[in-house]
């Protein structure tokens, strides 16, 4: 290939890249958009539900005032993570809440 040919082949490969569209619409460019800060309370958001979702065993243990309320709380803090640590914790929150008999006595 000679080197005018070259020349003219690289101009042709110019346009084309000056013809290719844009990734995103003019509206979603730059910081001043909203695009960005709507996504970061979105996520904000979501962040917060999943951690009301994540702490409801906990909270009814001690809206009921389980006896065992301290304890629901670190097994849903420390497997909860775990669907079958959360079932767990929501399970033993929703026993009766007196205390057991074997502590009544004393």
């Amino acid at each position: 290939m000679m080197v005018p040919e070259l020349l003219n082949s690289m101009s042709l490969l110019a346009d084309d890249l000056e013809r290719v569209p844009p990734e995103f619409p003019p509206e979603f460019e730059g910081p001043s958009s909203g695009w960005i800060p709507f996504s970061v309370l979105t996520l904000l958001l979501f962040t917060f539900a999943i951690l009301l979702l994540y702490f409801v065993p906990s909270y009814i243990a001690r809206t009921r005032q389980h006896f065992f309320w301290p304890q629901i709380l670190i097994l849903n803090i420390l497997t909860g993570w775990t669907v079958l640590g959360w079932i767990a914790a929501l399970a033993w929150a929703l026993t009766p809440p007196e205390r057991p008999s074997t502590l009544r006595k004393l």
